[in-house]
């Protein structure tokens, strides 16, 4: 009988690495490593490999994520990583969206400082921005991982399994082995934290991209690391969101902060992308709006809005997701008016 149980267990092994092995081929991924538990059953997708950080200002730097979706080719690296190095230790901004998404975060750091990471942030519940947690924990586990009460409360709701199954299923399993870690720390908004040679002030503005987003302000360099309140240069996934939030969160955070660097949470950073940001929303939902009260339909509106952002068309995503985002913007603005 025992042995009976060691072949069948034999079988069942090589049966998974098979498995694994036919499946990372697919995915034409440059690392096929993969990893197994002590019982051989839960399986790990592939080492991400290593992207090197750009330095943002004195105390901060971001791991830019190239791309704008998840795919099989980028293993679910989408979005950016902020790293802040400070005297009384690491902070991180958003962990990305695994586990070895968030385990070359932690490479990337040690090669950086040997100071241990101390605080993580997590900008809001979308799983790209907080999936790499679980490595944080591994490495450190009494880390203190902070987030919205908003974010805590998805969580509860299971959006953490919707996204561990997404990413998985846009990656063809690459993000395997990652497993929900949920937040620690009860964020309200305003929050201060000193770290020995800078203050980190959260701002929270309500219901932006998601009613749970928090940007954090490193004050000594006046940088702001804002998720995806901004997301200048690209188009995508405004559902959980508001355009009239967003357009008022974006105004009161260039108010507070009057930051001379904006990291988002996709794409690039800069000293106006919160302008950029800006106008482009303003753009989309003051033309729905004007055009609305003209009595243009709902179907028509969406070339009339379209012909007005020509300056736009070269932001990624934007032929495959401006017609949702004017959707929208119609209903929401439809709503206001009542």
């Amino acid at each position: 009988m025992d042995n009976a149980h060691a072949n069948l267990g034999t079988k069942r092994r090589e049966i998974l690495k098979g498995m694994l092995a036919m499946s990372t081929s697919l995915m034409g991924l440059s690392v096929l490593h993969p990893v197994y538990s002590a019982d051989d059953m839960v399986v790990k997708g592939p080492r991400v490999p290593d992207v090197k950080p750009t330095q943002v200002s004195a105390h901060c730097s971001v791991i830019i994520a190239k791309d704008p979706e998840p795919t099989p080719e980028n293993q679910g690296m989408f979005s950016n990583m902020g790293i802040i190095i400070t005297q009384k230790g690491v902070v991180v901004f958003d962990t990305g969206g695994s586990v070895q998404i968030g385990e070359m975060l932690i490479r990337q750091i040690k090669k950086m400082t040997d100071k241990p990471v101390v605080k993580v942030f997590n900008s809001h519940f979308h799983g790209d921005h907080w999936l790499g947690n679980h490595a944080f924990v591994q490495e450190w586990p009494n880390v203190e991982i902070y987030a919205h009460e908003n974010m805590h409360k998805a969580m509860k709701e299971g959006v953490g399994q919707f996204w561990v199954d997404l990413q998985a299923r846009a990656t063809n399993n690459a993000t395997a082995g990652t497993v929900v870690t949920p937040p620690n720390q009860v964020l309200k908004g305003d929050e201060v934290f000193d770290m020995g040679d800078t203050l980190l002030r959260v701002h929270y503005y309500g219901k932006c991209h998601t009613d749970a987003d928090i940007c954090l302000e490193v004050t000594a360099d006046k940088t702001v690391y804002a998720g995806d309140i901004l997301m200048a240069g690209r188009v995508d996934n405004m559902d959980d969101g508001s355009f009239i939030g967003s357009i008022e969160g974006i105004k009161k955070l260039k108010d507070d902060t009057q930051a001379a660097n904006y990291v988002q949470g996709h794409f690039k950073f800069g000293p106006k992308q919160a302008d950029i940001y800006l106008a482009f929303l303003e753009a989309i939902y003051n033309n729905v709006v004007a055009f609305q009260k003209e009595g243009v339909s709902p179907t028509d509106v969406k070339p009339k809005v379209i012909a007005k952002m020509k300056q736009y068309r070269d932001w990624k995503g934007f032929d495959a997701v401006i017609g949702r985002y004017i959707a929208l913007a119609y209903t929401e603005a439809e709503a206001t008016s009542f």
